[in-house]
């Protein structure tokens, strides 16, 4: 482990990159969590990229949290509970396509994970994140012309 450590921290975009992908793709869980927070930790784009896929794809549910709700107005608010089903919902993924990045979530077959960024949609719904500080993505819930802000927290 102290050798990827010290390959994380190399100069070269290159090395970093390769050594976080073979230990994102390691078969024990130590050296992929490790990888997952070097990941989200660094300064390096293409390194929070990458992780963000490896975790995103990897996961097999996840749950969104609603943001600044007390900002709704009730009649807004009862209208995205009503269809979010509380401050908190539940999606679980059904299937991954590790080669284009799509997603298949329950009910919702068109899930995709893209650079810093995941979007689905659920009929009249859709979802936009975009990875934020660290393990966080932060973006909106739409539906019915109102918009929420929610978070997915990815460790």
């Amino acid at each position: 482990m102290k050798e990827y450590r010290a390959l994380l921290a190399d100069p070269d975009s290159n090395v970093r990159l390769a050594a976080l992908d073979e230990m994102l793709k390691s078969s024990e869980p130590a050296m992929r969590e490790l990888a997952f927070e070097a990941g989200f930790a660094s300064a390096d784009q293409n390194m929070r990229a990458l992780t963000l896929r490896a975790r995103i794809l990897s996961m097999k549910s996840f749950i969104l949290e609603a943001q600044n709700v007390a900002k709704l107005a009730d009649e807004e608010w009862r209208k995205v509970t009503n269809h979010f089903g509380g401050p908190a919902r539940s999606y679980t993924i059904t299937k991954v396509d590790a080669q284009t990045g799509n997603i298949d979530i329950y009910q919702c077959p068109n899930g995709r994970v893209a650079g810093q960024e995941f979007s689905f949609s659920c009929g009249n719904s859709a979802v936009r994140l975009r990875l934020a500080d660290g393990a966080v993505m932060t973006g909106t819930w739409s539906y019915g012309g109102v918009a929420v802000a929610v978070k997915l927290t990815l460790q």
